[in-house]
């Protein structure tokens, strides 16, 4: 069924087995898109959105199985974005949303079970990006964020399981970044951010044992830097933080056993920093800190036979 009235458009889709769904719209003008697909069997789901003015975009897939799921929305300006899936099992969810300006983008993901999810969000201007992934199991995950502006980034991941984590923004300023990755067991994660500015980044990982973990910062000027790692069990841990000017460092890492550890910090002036590792036992540690000038201030280090 379709409603249209005065640039309002309306589809719902209700069946008990859906083997191919395309949604596609493509228009000069829409005030207001909502997509809502409820079945309990998609194999394939496709909307493609493409006009060049949205003021409104609602998303919405509820399902117990798809297949595959591809949301693609192309336009020059969206004011508000909301894309949400639930279903139990996802083979393959692709999101991808392209415009030069986005005032809101909420992308929520809500399922037992993700082999891939590859979440791309492009554009010059985003006010808000709020990714959240939540599943027991994620065989790889991908968030891709690229904008000359973020005033606010909030990439939450939780799952008992992650067997890839990728997250990488790339921007030349961030107000504010968090990216929070919870679960009980990653066998990679790798954490990029590349801006020239950054206000705050919190960087958080918990979890009970990483195989590896790369956290890799870098920028010309960072206030605040805050990388928090917590888990039992680390085989490879690398923190890499270069910029030339450092109002605020804190690492922390806690675990009873790490395989190796590698701090690394390189920046002219250092106001503030607090690397704090403590364990029960560790086979190798490594700590660079090379400011050229300025105040560097190391503090809680625990190193075997120092407690």
């Amino acid at each position: 069924m379709m409603t249209s009235s005065a640039g309002l458009h309306f589809f719902s889709l209700t069946s008990p087995d859906y083997n191919s769904v395309d949604v596609s719209l493509t228009s000069p003008d829409y005030n207001s898109v909502d997509v809502s697909l409820t079945s309990p069997d998609y194999n394939s789901v496709d909307v493609s959105l493409t006009s060049p003015d949205y003021n409104s975009v609602d998303v919405s897939l509820t399902s117990p199985d798809y297949n595959s799921v591809d949301v693609s929305l192309t336009s020059p300006d969206y004011n508000s974005v909301d894309v949400s899936l639930t279903s139990p099992d996802y083979n393959s969810v692709d999101v991808s949303l392209t415009s030069p300006d986005y005032n809101s983008v909420d992308v929520s993901l809500t399922s037992p079970d993700y082999n891939s999810v590859d979440v791309s969000l492009t554009s010059p201007d985003y006010n808000s990006v709020d990714v959240s992934l939540t599943s027991p199991d994620y065989n790889s995950v991908d968030v891709s964020l690229t904008s000359p502006d973020y005033n606010s980034v909030d990439v939450s991941l939780t799952s008992p399981d992650y067997n890839s984590v990728d997250v990488s923004l790339t921007s030349p300023d961030y107000n504010s970044v968090d990216v929070s990755l919870t679960s009980p067991d990653y066998n990679s994660v790798d954490v990029s951010l590349t801006s020239p500015d950054y206000n705050s980044v919190d960087v958080s990982l918990t979890s009970p044992d990483y195989n590896s973990v790369d956290v890799s910062l870098t920028s010309p000027d960072y206030n605040s830097v805050d990388v928090s790692l917590t888990s039992p069990d680390y085989n490879s841990v690398d923190v890499s933080l270069t910029s030339p000017d450092y109002n605020s460092v804190a690492v922390s890492l806690t675990s009873p056993d790490y395989n190796s550890v590698d701090v690394s910090l390189t920046s002219p002036d250092y106001n503030s920093v607090d690397v704090s590792l403590c364990e029960r036992r560790q086979s190798e540690l490594n700590c660079y800190f090379r400011p050229l000038h300025g105040t560097t201030a190391l503090h809680g280090v625990t190193k075997p036979g120092n407690q």
